[in-house]
C-alpha cells in the first residue's frame, strides 16, 4: 500500500523478488532506477497528476530527464524494503523528487537518489513550469529536515574516458521496450548500456552511482546502438564508466542517452 503523510512524504514496502535480482540474487542495477520511476508514478498518481490522468485528461505529461542513485548497498531476495518520497519546489524548470530506500530489519539504507522530473505540454511538446500544479502535487516544506540539495554535480565530459572501449551493440527497439508516452521507457536505455560490458566485469564489480540522462526520445523503427568506455583500466580497483546509446541518422549520429557509473568490487 502508498500513503502519503501529513509532511507530503510518500511510504510504501516491497519485497525484493526473485526477478529484480541477477544470477547473485542482489538486485539488478536496472531495480533501483525502476523503483525510482514507481515510486514517482505511485506518488503522482496519488494526488491525480500521475503520467496516465496527465495524458488522458490534460494532454500534459511527466518525463525524467537526469536521475542520480547512489547504491550503498546491494539489495538482496526476499528483503523487505522500505522507500520514502517526497518532492521539492521547483529548480530551474524541474520538479527535483527524492527517494530513500531502507531495509526494514536493520534499517540499512539501500540507495538513495534525486532525479529531475519535467511536465510537458504534449501538443506544443514544450516544458511547463513546476508550479503548474501547485496544490495539486504538495512540495515538502523546504525548512523540513529531510529537504535535501536539488543541485547535482556536473556531468562529466566524455573526453574523460580514455581506458576501456566496448564494442558497439545493436540495438533492436521491441514492443516491450515502449511505455505509456509512446516512447521507449527509460529503464530500456539502462539495459542496453550494462549489456555492454563484459560479464567477467559484472560478475567482479556492482555500481555505487548510477547518474543518469536522458536526451533525447527514440521510437520503434529507429536504428540504435550502445557503447561503454572506461577512465582507466576497466578492472581498476573502483572503475569509472560512461555508457551511451546513439540513433543512427542521415546526418550522423546523435547521443539520446548517457549513463556515467562508478563501480565497487563486490
Amino acid at each position: 500500500m502508498f500513503w502519503i503523510d501529513d509532511e507530503n512524504i510518500g511510504h510504501t514496502e516491497f519485497t525484493l523478488t526473485s526477478p529484480d535480482t541477477d544470477c547473485h540474487y542482489n538486485a539488478k542495477a536496472i531495480y533501483y532506477a525502476g523503483m525510482n520511476q514507481e515510486l514517482g508514478g505511485l506518488h503522482a498518481g496519488e494526488k491525480g497528476v500521475g503520467i496516465k490522468d496527465l495524458m488522458d485528461n490534460e494532454k500534459k505529461t511527466w518525463m525524467i530527464l537526469r536521475s542520480r542513485i547512489e547504491i550503498e548497498r546491494e539489495a538482496k531476495w526476499k528483503e523487505e524494503l522500505l522507500y520514502d518520497t517526497w518532492c521539492q519546489p521547483g529548480y530551474k524548470l524541474f520538479s527535483p523528487r527524492m527517494i530513500e530506500c531502507r531495509e526494514k530489519k536493520s534499517g540499512d539504507l539501500i540507495f538513495s537518489s534525486t532525479s529531475y522530473w519535467v511536465l510537458m505540454d504534449i501538443e506544443r511538446m514544450r516544458p511547463l513550469r513546476p508550479n503548474t500544479l501547485s496544490g495539486r502535487l504538495p512540495y515538502l516544506d523546504e525548512g523540513h529536515i529531510r529537504h535535501k540539495d536539488p543541485v547535482l554535480p556536473q556531468f562529466p565530459s566524455p573526453d574523460e574516458y580514455n581506458g576501456y572501449r566496448s564494442e558497439g551493440l545493436d540495438i533492436s527497439i521491441g514492443y516491450f521496450d515502449y511505455d505509456y508516452n509512446e516512447h521507449v521507457n527509460n529503464i530500456s536505455y539502462i539495459t542496453w548500456g550494462l549489456n555492454t560490458l563484459p560479464k567477467e566485469f559484472l560478475d567482479l564489480y556492482r555500481p555505487r552511482v548510477l547518474d543518469i540522462k536522458w536526451e533525447k526520445q527514440t521510437h520503434l523503427g529507429d536504428s540504435l546502438y550502445a557503447e561503454s568506455c572506461s577512465k582507466s583500466s576497466l578492472f581498476s580497483e573502483s572503475p569509472s564508466l560512461l555508457s551511451r546509446v546513439y540513433r543512427r541518422g542521415e546526418n550522423g549520429d546523435e547521443c539520446v542517452y548517457e549513463c556515467a557509473s562508478e563501480w565497487v568490487r563486490r
